[in-house]
């Protein structure tokens, strides 16, 4: 499944994260913190695994363009496979179809 494959791909971004040295980790943490509220905004709250899949998939030069805004001096930390695939593994715990982190196939966490 898309979902499934699209949940690991952004999870594995996050455990990159992880694996940086400090200095690294924080400044990409401050990046993602800074996707997130973004993502809020455009995704919204309640929703999909699929909504959320679907804003990916229109591009994430807007979240690049944040980054490289944000942390200017940090080029190595624009790549969209670290913090912008990172923000949406994390935001992705919020939809109402994942549950530990996986995909419940369509069913609602709340049902």
């Amino acid at each position: 499944m898309v979902e499934e494959h699209r949940l690991i791909e952004w999870r594995e971004a996050e455990q990159r994260v992880d694996r940086e040295d400090a200095l690294r980790r924080r400044i990409l943490l401050s990046l993602t913190d800074l996707l997130l509220a973004e993502l809020r905004r455009r995704v919204g709250q309640p929703f999909v695994l699929r909504e959320l899949i679907d804003e990916y998939d229109r591009g994430t030069d807007w979240a690049v363009a944040l980054i490289t805004d944000a942390a200017p001096r940090e080029p190595w930390a624009w790549a969209p496979s670290l913090a912008v695939d990172a923000a949406f593994s994390r935001y992705a715990r919020f939809a109402r179809d994942v549950g530990g982190g996986r995909w419940t196939g369509g069913k609602r966490n709340d049902d």
